[in-house]
């Protein structure tokens, strides 16, 4: 069926589509169809009424019964089972009449399961695979040498016309120009194991892993493995990817913050070349494809001790994720878990090489964060506790963290400042950002001299800045943006000498700047609001 077919079989409405990939929870994909615009406003709101997921699946069903909708289920496992049932049980709603649904897979177990009518694999005719791989591995005003054709086309179709594996595979093949590389990466290609029907396409993945192997050197390689520690189609931050690559030190110990972030960015746009990851460098967010993070995972579930995947763990939107054994833990480097839940945090969590935590959007955060958790993490540098819902008295101490130069603490719902934070004398970035109930810094913010970064957007409850906040002689950049209750700024601001970028935008109760803001001679970027 053409998409200008379906347009006129189906109205715009009624054409429904749901990413589910490996990660997606049942209630997050019930939110979706139970707020669907096909549905009227009384039967949304008789859904969210429901709290038992069979029930909701029983409602679900009733309520498409006599609607018309082309159900699109984008990237469906048959694994893992969701309250024993697979994930297709409880997707399985859209049986009214005239209405189809479409699943894409990479397991054929899963369409024979649900007896699919029609089956279409996805694969590039013979002319057009070599058209697209070309495209990637050769200059495209290049000719290509007649010594490198014939391998060239047995790589090619070692790529079984995927257009995935096209790209990638052609864009780790484009600075290779002697026929004994070509030669290595045909054999490596060949060595993958045949497609065995699993929910892991193995092939796929020897094929993609070559790009992988492709990569000049480990700080480039684990800049990708980073991608597993969000989950499938997480709007990932580049800015954010930037500061963890930073914070970790990953391009040497002696560079200066914006040397860093330059590396960090160059290694960005190697990943963009070699078609592993999409980033314009206008946007704000980079995005992979599942195939390619699920290669990283892969990489990382397979990384014997030596390897890059060795020292990294990652979790996300885990019902009950699994803090690693005592002996992994002495080996990580980094470590996410993202939207989880977390079944048991060790009584003795020691990570002496940690130096990446991702703990965000995790629901039972709170009581566990109130234990030691930090006390035997001695070179953590980054660690990201946003959007925990914590609350006054649930934010953990900090104090032990003596080599932390990176905090994340936005959106959460505190009203005191977390005073640990001011002991941390190596900090250079604290983002507080859009903690709407935060009132006020205390004076002692003052002793952070090291601070570069200090991001207080959307704290639409804070009146003023402390008098201290001149001391910071390292601030490059103060977001102040939306901080609608903010009255006025003291006189020592015109002490930051090194303040390159001031963003008051939006702050409405902001009356007046101080006349000492004149003395802010680095001052390049100035937004206010008017």
């Amino acid at each position: 069926m053409e998409c200008l077919d379906i347009q006129m079989k189906y109205e715009k409405d009624s054409v429904i589509w749901m990413t589910v990939g490996l990660d997606a929870k049942v209630s997050d994909l019930y939110e979706k169809l139970g707020r669907c615009c096909i549905l009227d406003n009384g039967v949304s709101e008789k859904f969210k009424l429901i709290k038992n997921q069979e029930e909701q699946r029983t409602f679900l069903k009733n309520a498409y019964a006599e609607k018309k909708v082309f159900l699109i289920l984008d990237d469906v496992w048959e694994k893992p089972k969701y309250d024993h049932h697979d994930m297709l049980y409880w997707l399985d709603i859209s049986r009214g009449p005239g209405s189809a649904t479409l699943i894409t897979s990479r397991s054929k177990s899963v369409l024979c399961k649900v007896q699919a009518k029609v089956e279409v694999v996805l694969s590039l005719p013979k002319e057009e695979s070599w058209k697209l791989f070309c495209c990637h591995a050769f200059e495209s005003d290049g000719a290509l040498p007649t010594t490198l054709e014939e391998l060239a086309r047995d790589v090619c179709e070692e790529c079984k016309g995927l257009p995935l594996a096209l790209k990638v595979i052609g864009s780790a093949m484009a600075d290779k120009a002697t026929v004994a590389e070509w030669r290595c990466a045909l054999h490596d290609l060949r060595r993958s194991k045949p497609i065995v029907d699993s929910n892991v396409d193995d092939e796929l993945f020897g094929r993609l892993e070559l790009s992988y192997k492709e990569l000049k050197d480990d700080a480039t390689r684990i800049c990708f493995l980073y991608f597993a520690a969000f989950p499938e189609d997480y709007e990932i931050e580049a800015d954010k990817l930037l500061r963890m690559w930073v914070a970790e030190e990953l391009f040497g110990l002696d560079l200066s913050v914006e040397e860093a972030k330059d590396k960090a960015r160059a290694h960005l746009e190697i990943l963009v070349r070699r078609s592993l990851i999409d980033w314009n460098q206008g946007s704000k967010y980079v995005h992979i494809y599942d195939v390619l993070r699920d290669l990283a995972m892969h990489i990382i579930g397979k990384a014997e001790r030596g390897e890059c995947g060795y020292e990294c763990f990652f979790q996300s939107r885990k019902e009950n994720a699994i803090i690693p054994e005592t002996e992994l833990l002495k080996d990580l480097k980094r470590m996410s878990f993202m939207s989880c839940n977390i079944c048991k945090w060790p009584e003795d969590l020691q990570m002496p090489h940690l130096k990446v935590c991702i703990l965000r959007e995790i629901s039972d955060i709170q009581r566990e964060l109130l234990t030691d958790i930090f006390k035997k993490m001695p070179n953590l540098k980054f660690l990201d506790l946003s959007s925990n819902n914590l609350l006054d008295g649930q934010v953990p101490y900090f104090g032990s963290l003596v080599s932390l130069t990176h905090l994340e603490l936005q959106r959460n719902p505190f009203h005191e400042f977390p005073m640990s934070v001011v002991n941390l004398y190596k900090l250079v970035s604290l983002n507080v950002a859009k903690c709407g109930s935060l009132e006020a810094l205390p004076e002692s913010i003052g002793n952070l001299n090291s601070l570069v970064d200090l991001d207080l957007n959307i704290c639409r409850s804070l009146k003023a800045l402390p008098k201290s906040i001149g001391n910071l002689n390292s601030l490059v950049k103060l977001n102040l943006r939306d901080c609608q209750s903010l009255e006025a700024l003291p006189k020592s601001i015109g002490n930051l000498n090194s303040l390159v970028d001031l963003d008051l935008f939006r702050c409405r109760s902001l009356k007046a700047l101080p006349k000492s803001i004149g003395n802010l001679n680095s001052l390049v970027d100035l937004d206010l609001f008017r």
